[in-house]
């Protein structure tokens, strides 16, 4: 009982010290960024409000985020930060793609941490003109998640419409979700809701 004490005890600090380390990396990293631009993005829910800055490196394809999301009934939040490369070369311009990589940090039997695999698309038709659908998913294998989650994922779909050359208005869909090691915990939701938001470029 103590050996398995010990383990846990040991896997937990080994957990702690890798997000610190990540945490660190990533601020570290911020004031090195030469920012050409981004957008605000901000959505609310009848439950859960979520809010995400995406900033632009200069001369490059790299795309910088940082957000959170919180659920006030079930009282559990999310804080993220990702690293995308968007493919701009691409002949078909009504189409925007990326991959990358998205950190987490979350609250919901317990903390936890996951390094997601993913990315985004835009799909904006010429023949409707301000209309534009987008997708985004990461998913979080057993490797990559600590603190007794064996995978998480987070899927966010919508449709958004242009009503100035720097704004747009977008309703969605977000549903974010962990597995826990515990079969009596389970899965356990951080958002799974329907939302209404805006974005403001930059």
């Amino acid at each position: 009982m103590r050996l398995k004490w010990q383990v846990g005890m040991e896997s937990d600090l080994r957990a702690t010290m890798l997000k610190n380390k990540i945490i660190y990396l990533v601020l570290l990293c911020v004031p090195t960024l030469s920012i050409a631009g981004g957008s605000i993005d901000l959505s609310v829910s009848k439950d859960a409000v979520r809010f995400e800055h995406d900033a632009i490196r200069v001369d490059s394809e790299i795309h910088f985020t940082v957000g959170g999301i919180y659920n006030k009934p079930d009282n559990t939040y999310l804080v993220s930060s990702s690293f995308n490369v968007v493919d701009q070369t691409s002949l078909n311009r009504e189409l925007i793609g990326a991959i990358g990589v998205k950190g987490y940090i979350y609250q919901i039997e317990e903390s936890a941490f996951s390094v997601g695999l993913g990315g985004f698309f835009r799909y904006r038709p010429t023949t409707l003109s301000g209309f534009c659908v987008e997708g985004l998913f990461y998913y979080s294998p057993n490797i990559m998640t600590f603190n007794k989650t064996k995978s998480m994922h987070e899927l966010v779909a919508r449709v958004n419409y242009q009503i100035h050359n720097r704004a747009r208005v977008f309703v969605g869909y977000n549903h974010i979700s962990a597995t826990f090691n515990d079969t009596e915990v389970g899965v356990q939701d951080i958002d799974n809701s329907f939302n209404v938001g805006f974005r403001l470029n930059y």
